[in-house]
């Protein structure tokens, strides 16, 4: 049974609503400290050609990202992170990664990846097709759970980027600007086979839009940094 992922444009206005009901029926994550949302950073990986990029666009039915990220900017707890997608299945596999695999990732590196057997192929992938870092996302995480389904309800807040251009990622973290259209975050929901119907008319009961465009297509397009540097115009 393969997770089921489901992104929403959620107004601005109505987060604060959202998320006062969703704390009486789901836990909120541990990492959710003093009820406030956490920080997470994602350095996204592409080829020159930014086949991860336009398969997302193309609508390829199976496709990957990879990317280093870690939390609350701690750089010596991140990982390595390949994100499958079918349709609307998700399956994510991930490593721990030291500073020193990261920096070397970062500069074209990835011969650390190979002592992992399921990811061996990935390292041959990335220096064969000569990828690098292209994006960096960070945004803030209220996330909410429930102990069956593997059930998680996350308002991802405050979403920003920054074009890839330094190696010193502290700097470049800092220098992201905001992604969104105006007045909006993302919602999103995930699960393993059923999800409540009482959550479903709860979230229903909000003005939500299905969003088919994920962070790192954003991130892109908002830097201006994807391949064809048109300045092109979102669907929302």
């Amino acid at each position: 049974m393969q997770r089921q992922e489901h992104k929403f444009f959620v107004k601005r206005e109505d987060v604060s609503l959202v998320s006062n009901l969703l704390k009486p029926l789901m836990y909120l994550d541990r990492n959710c400290k003093n009820n406030k949302p956490y920080t997470i950073s994602s350095i996204y990986f592409d080829s020159p050609k930014d086949e991860d990029l336009f398969d997302k666009l193309n609508g390829v039915r199976f496709r990957e990202k990879y990317r280093i990220r870690f939390y609350n900017d701690a750089r010596e707890k991140a990982k390595f992170e390949v994100k499958r997608k079918h349709e609307n299945s998700v399956e994510k596999l991930s490593i721990d990664i030291s500073l020193d695999e990261q920096n070397r990732m970062l500069a074209g590196d990835y011969s650390c990846l190979k002592k992992h057997e399921k990811f061996e192929y990935i390292a041959y992938k990335m220096d064969f097709k000569c990828y690098k870092p292209k994006a960096i996302v960070r945004y803030d995480r209220l996330a909410f759970t429930l102990p069956f389904n593997n059930i998680r309800v996350t308002l991802d807040l405050n979403i920003r980027s920054t074009g890839f251009y330094s190696l010193h990622i502290e700097d470049s973290c800092l220098a992201g600007k905001l992604i969104m259209p105006l007045g909006y975050e993302v919602l999103e929901v995930k699960f393993l086979g059923d999800f409540p119907d009482y959550l479903k008319q709860l979230l229903s009961s909000y003005s939500l839009s299905r969003a088919s465009i994920g962070k790192y297509i954003l991130a892109r397009f908002y830097n201006n940094s994807e391949l064809n540097e048109d300045n092109p115009v979102l669907p929302f």
